[in-house]
């Protein structure tokens, strides 16, 4: 009945904490391990106000977890109906199911109805972090699982019509919860519907679990009542078994990082000039890296076009929504059909980058910002005049005008993207 990721707050069988700690870890790496002067961050590019408000609010969510264990001895045998309105754990909406039991005054729904705002209260947060970041942060999420690492490729491949069913049956499948929020944010799954699907599927989780507690009767009333009576054990225990295992990835990833930093030292200056020597194409287009690097471009083009201000800024903003409302998934289709094209227009610049001996890419991009935003643009026209849907042209055609002006204030989040998978 008891279980550690549970008793920490979790919203379903994965656990916050859990999914929490690679996350927590990547933006936390030694800064021995750092690439190109910079450790693991979930978005591109310097942190907008936005980022940094989800960051934090994860981050809150986790130590909420951790403060809800020392409340669970305390709450589980006398106020457990309190204690899953707080928690939304599996041991609270039990032992709240096997008091409804015993007392008949307490029933069964309102134990489910007040099990929904502990199950939800965290779940936008995650949504919000697959809107905003994308595959880095549904990448972070799954990297520990094979499970979670195939259900975050169909998220990828199947989009929305993937994420709503998911996000229904959250609480039911084998990965953490918070991977699945995250994925249906960054699969283009809306607002509302994620609402609505969420509290649906958490209605029904709280009513499995009140219904198997209601069956309990006496035996799970007994079992909250031992975890009351010693409550310091308890409280020690479990917080000990909710971070052993995070803190010891954590250890081994720092460990394995200085070790990489120390091991690649030497081979990087010896092979520096070799690696420079790949071409683009072959850097971008890998079938490894492919996938990622169109994540990455969507997630930038969504960060560039929130920033854009003014006039000409609202045409962008509304040529954007125009052509995901009337084609969803349209804008990383074309991202990755023309990638190959781009990285074709860049390569120039970047073998004349690498015997340049500079070392930031998007500076050496935005140092030639007319000449590389035109090259880049050729493309965008080609297609764009071959194209033989009306909304796509009428929305290219009202951007075009300043699309220059966007492209150059971009470069050197470009310049950042590329160097980040360059060997």
């Amino acid at each position: 009945m008891l279980d550690s990721a549970e008793l920490a707050g979790s919203p379903g069988p994965g656990g916050e904490l859990a999914a929490l700690a690679p996350l927590v870890s990547a933006v936390a790496q030694p800064i021995a391990a750092r690439r190109h002067g910079a450790g693991w961050r979930p978005w591109l590019g310097p942190p907008r106000a936005r980022d940094l408000l989800c960051l934090a609010g994860i981050a809150l969510s986790g130590l909420y977890g951790l403060a809800m264990i020392t409340l669970t001895p305390a709450l589980i045998a006398t106020r457990p109906v309190l204690l899953e309105l707080l928690s939304g754990s599996t041991s609270s909406i039990m032992a709240a199911g096997a008091f409804a039991d015993l007392e008949g005054k307490l029933r069964l729904t309102v134990v489910i109805a007040a099990a929904l705002p502990g199950l939800v209260k965290f779940d936008l947060l995650f949504w919000c972090a697959g809107v905003l970041w994308g595959h880095r942060v549904v990448q972070m999420l799954a990297r520990r699982s094979g499970h979670a690492a195939a259900f975050a490729r169909q998220a990828e491949q199947r989009g929305p019509r993937f994420a709503g069913p998911a996000v229904l049956l959250a609480a039911f499948l084998p990965v953490p919860a918070p991977l699945v929020y995250a994925a249906a944010g960054w699969a283009g799954l809306r607002l509302v519907p994620f609402i609505i699907l969420d509290l649906i599927g958490s209605a029904a989780w709280a009513a499995l679990l009140a219904v198997l507690g209601y069956l309990l009767g006496t035996r799970g009333v007994a079992a909250a009542n031992l975890v009351s009576h010693y409550a310091l054990a308890s409280i020690v225990g479990l917080t000990g078994i909710a971070i052993a295992p995070h803190a010891w990835h954590a250890l081994r990833s720092r460990r394995a990082s200085l070790a990489r930093a120390r091991a690649g030292g030497s081979a990087q200056r010896q092979g520096e000039n070799v690696a420079m020597a790949a071409t683009l194409a072959q850097i971008l287009l890998a079938p490894d890296t492919r996938p990622k690097v169109v994540a990455d471009c969507c997630t930038l083009i969504e960060q560039e076009v929130s920033e854009r201000s003014g006039i000409s800024g609202t045409a962008v903003k509304l040529a954007y929504k125009t052509v995901s409302t009337f084609l969803p998934g349209h804008v990383r289709h074309m991202v990755g059909s023309l990638l190959p094209q781009l990285a074709d227009q860049l390569e120039p610049y970047w073998a004349d980058f690498g015997t340049s001996g500079g070392s930031e890419f998007g500076d050496y991009l935005a140092k030639r910002g007319e000449e590389v935003a035109r090259a880049l643009l050729s493309v965008t026209d080609a297609r764009a005049a071959a194209s033989g849907r009306p909304a796509v042209i009428k929305a290219y055609g009202a951007v075009r005008g300043n699309a220059a002006r966007h492209v150059e204030a971009a470069l050197p989040h470009v310049g950042e993207l590329v160097l980040k998978y360059a060997p």
